[in-house]
């Protein structure tokens, strides 16, 4: 039992440390306003502003607290806490991280007075065409192996300054770079653009990107099909793999030196064959980092492996948390709670690292021993610990001054007592006795 409190109570204070840390430096309407968000977004697992009012406001009726929180999130400028949320991530992964490049989307079929409602590709229906946005997601990989959100973009074609998604992720890629420093960026075929490479080349960036089926390379100076390229290469390498699932594949591997249309710098085209027991059909990666012996090989494969990891993070995101459930009518509304949810999940990254991780998956009860994606067992074993919380969130970040020290306050009596024995004193002293 006092283990189980000691660690409610370490609990705590990382989760009010991190929010203070994400406040820091705003005005106290504003950090009121993103305590309540973010405690009560963690303690709803939900994006529905009744619920998160429900949660983290106390003494007013839900109606108002929700309509105050909407209109908070119509004008909010998340620029600061954004800013104090990179510097605090920044420190979960080392030196040249590795950062994964995905889209993924809100689907909203039946809002049909959202603003900026775009048509969208919904993937978990065989991509059918609905209503709702795009999101273009940047996660970094922390050392404990976790992703860690380093930039979320929601986002519709409808929008008046809107150019392109290939602009989209232009910026944000350099939005990145800025503020958490250079890496490796990571991006399957839906990025597999000459303008997203030279983008990349541009701005010195290393990267690793899936081609798609129809890409030419260019070999020995003449232009061929990618499959055309990769016809002499019988996988020269041999290596394993395991998956969460337990399953082992065993894969060959090979690389050669080539270049792409309208691009002069040279890259690596890195073909491995036998994934899904498929020797026929290789999967191709493009990268500029300097690939020379079967180590570099691999890595470049391993690093392009761990991509899943995003795609464990949409799902987590949209599951635990209900992210497509968010009923807002602004779109800056709908981007700012997109920004709070982010800083929501960035806390789990936080935690993935911590002392308490282990105590905390402990009491999420787990099946399985071991696993890869670990935000499900630190989602169920938090939120055990956050209904035990005592202190109130904003006390601890405005911590109540002491009172001065009042006065001693006599009764009447003690009062005319001492009036009488003045007024003797002065008699005395005017030789009155």
């Amino acid at each position: 039992m006092d283990n189980y409190i000691m660690t409610a109570r370490i609990c705590e204070e990382e989760f009010h440390g991190f929010v203070k840390k994400i406040t820091a430096g705003m005005g106290k309407i504003e950090t009121k306003f993103c305590a309540q968000m973010i405690a009560g977004i963690n303690k709803s697992a939900s994006v529905i502003l009744t619920n998160i009012a429900r949660n983290s406001i106390k003494g007013v009726s839900v109606k108002k607290s929700a309509e105050r929180l909407s209109r908070h999130l119509n004008s909010f400028d998340s620029g600061r806490m954004w800013g104090n949320y990179c510097g605090e991530v920044g420190n979960l992964f080392g030196e040249n991280p590795l950062y994964i490049v995905d889209d993924t989307e809100a689907v909203k079929p039946l809002s049909e007075r959202m603003e900026g409602l775009d048509w969208v590709r919904d993937g978990s229906d065989n991509d059918k065409l609905k209503p709702g946005y795009s999101v273009n997601e940047i996660v970094a990989i922390n050392k404990k192996g976790q992703p860690v959100s380093v930039s979320s973009k929601l986002y519709t074609a409808t929008e008046q300054e809107f150019e392109s998604a290939n602009t989209i992720r232009c910026e944000a890629v350099k939005e990145v770079v800025k503020n958490n420093g250079s890496g490796t960026f990571v991006c399957d075929r839906g990025f597999d653009d000459v303008k997203f490479f030279n983008f990349l080349s541009k701005i010195h960036q290393k990267y690793i990107i899936r081609c798609k089926s129809n890409r030419n390379v260019i070999d020995n100076g003449k232009a061929i099909n990618i499959y055309e390229a990769a016809k002499g290469l019988k996988g020269k390498y041999s290596f394993s793999i395991k998956f969460q699932s337990g399953k082992k594949e065993n894969l060959k591997a090979s690389y050669i030196q080539v270049q792409l249309p309208k691009m002069s710098a040279p890259l690596t085209l890195v073909a491995a064959f036998g994934f899904h027991n498929d020797e026929d059909e290789p999967f191709f990666l493009l990268t500029n980092h300097t690939v020379q012996d079967k180590d570099s090989c691999l890595n470049v494969i391993r690093a392009y492996l761990s991509r899943w990891k995003i795609e464990e993070y949409f799902k987590f995101k949209k599951q635990a948390y209900g992210f497509e459930a968010m009923r807002l009518l602004k779109l800056a509304a709908l981007k700012n709670l997109n920004t709070f949810l982010t800083v929501v999940l960035g806390f789990m990254a936080t935690l993935s690292l911590s002392s308490i991780c282990k105590k905390i998956i402990q009491l999420s009860e787990p099946i399985k021993a071991k696993a890869a994606f670990i935000y499900y067992r630190l989602y169920n074993g938090f939120h055990t610990f956050l209904h035990c919380f005592k202190s109130d969130l904003l006390l601890f970040i405005y911590p109540k001054k002491p009172k001065p020290p009042q006065p001693q306050q006599r009764d009447l009596f003690h009062y005319l007592r001492y009036q009488k024995n003045r007024q003797n004193l002065r008699q005395f002293q005017n030789g009155g006795f």
